[in-house]
């Protein structure tokens, strides 16, 4: 099987912390940034942590394709 390459567009998007936390930056921080007030621009350039509901579409599966498998055949012996 090949090996799975980094979406380099995720990758400028998205940190990851030590934690496992996935960090974004604000959007719409350039668009009409000098009619911006300098307080927000300032939060404009934070982090912060992606929601669970993105972060599920985000995240690449952390699980082998063997852990998988062995998994659905053990959850299939289980109901019979």
């Amino acid at each position: 099987m090949p090996k799975l390459k980094t979406h380099k567009g995720a990758a400028a998007r998205f940190r990851v912390t030590g934690g496992g936390k996935i960090m974004r930056m604000y959007g719409s921080r350039n668009n009409f940034r000098r009619k911006k007030r300098k307080p927000v621009t300032v939060m404009f350039g934070r982090t912060v942590e992606l929601a669970d509901t993105q972060r599920k579409r985000i995240e690449r599966p952390r699980r082998s394709r063997a852990e998988f498998v062995r998994r659905a055949a053990f959850a299939l012996l289980a109901n019979l």
